[in-house]
C-alpha cells in the first residue's frame, strides 16, 4: 500500500471517528441537556475542520483557504451554541458571523457569479416570506424579528452559493456541501418554529438532529479538497 493511500485511510477513519463522537454528545445533550454537554457536541465538529485542514497542510493542498475559512467558521458556531444557551441574541450573532466564514469558505471553492447571485436571491425571499407571512410566528419584539430576518438572508446565503458551486460544478464535494446546507437550514427553521411557536412538539428535537448532521456533513466534505489536489499533483 502507497504512503499516501495509507495517510488517507487514517484521515478518513479519524472523520468517522470525530463523527461518531459529536453524534454522541448531541445525544448525550437531548437526553441529558446542560450547556457542557452541547459544548462538547460542538467542539468535535470543531475538531473535524480540524484534522482536515491538518490533512489538507499534510498534503500541500492548493487551496489552503477554503479548509481555514471553513475551520474558523466551525469555531464560531460552537461558540454561538454555547452562549445562544444563555442569551440569544449574542449567540445569533455568531451563529451569523459563523455563517459568514461558511459563505466565505464557499467562495474560496468557486468564485461568487450570477448563478450564486440568483440560487440566494431565490432562497432569500423565501427566508424571509416565511418570517414574515406565516401567521403562527411570535418574535415578541422588533429587535428579535429583524435579527431572525438578518439571519435568514444570511444563511440563504450560504445555502444559496453552496447550491450555485453545485450547479457550476457536479462533484461528491459540493454535493455533501449541498446536503449540509440544506440541513442547516431545516435546523434553523425549526429553532424558529421551537423558539416563536406554538407548534413546537417536535420542533427542537428536529433542530438539535439535524444541526449537529449538517456540521458533520460540511467537516466531512473539506477532506475532498485534498484529496483532489493531491491527485492533480500525482
Amino acid at each position: 500500500m502507497k504512503k499516501t493511500d495509507t495517510k488517507k485511510i487514517v484521515f478518513l477513519l479519524l472523520n468517522i471517528l470525530v463523527i461518531c463522537a459529536v453524534m454522541y454528545w448531541d445525544f448525550m445533550y437531548y437526553e441529558h441537556g446542560r450547556t457542557w454537554r452541547k459544548g462538547t457536541a460542538s467542539s468535535m465538529f470543531v475538531l473535524l475542520g480540524a484534522v482536515n485542514l491538518i490533512y489538507a497542510l499534510v498534503n500541500r493542498a492548493e487551496n489552503l483557504k477554503y479548509p481555514i475559512v471553513m475551520t474558523v467558521g466551525f469555531v464560531f458556531g460552537m461558540l454561538g451554541d454555547i452562549v445562544i444557551n444563555y442569551t440569544f441574541i449574542p449567540g445569533a450573532a455568531l451563529f451569523a458571523l459563523g455563517h459568514v466564514f461558511y459563505f466565505a469558505a464557499l467562495c474560496c471553492l468557486i468564485r461568487f457569479g450570477k448563478t450564486d447571485l440568483l440560487t440566494a436571491g431565490i432562497l432569500t425571499v423565501l427566508s424571509i416570506g416565511i418570517l414574515e407571512l406565516v401567521p403562527i410566528f411570535d418574535f415578541g419584539d422588533p429587535v428579535i424579528e429583524v435579527i431572525c430576518c438578518v439571519y435568514g438572508v444570511i444563511i440563504s446565503c450560504m445555502f444559496g452559493k453552496a447550491a450555485g458551486n453545485l450547479i457550476r460544478m457536479r462533484n461528491l464535494q459540493n454535493v455533501l456541501i449541498v446536503i449540509g446546507c440544506f440541513l442547516f437550514y431545516f435546523s434553523d427553521l425549526m429553532l424558529v418554529f421551537d423558539w416563536f411557536s406554538e407548534m413546537d412538539e417536535y420542533a427542537g428535537e428536529l433542530c438539535l438532529f439535524t444541526y449537529y448532521p449538517a456540521q458533520c456533513v460540511l467537516g466531512f466534505a473539506m477532506i475532498f479538497t485534498s484529496m483532489k489536489s493531491k491527485l492533480k499533483k500525482a
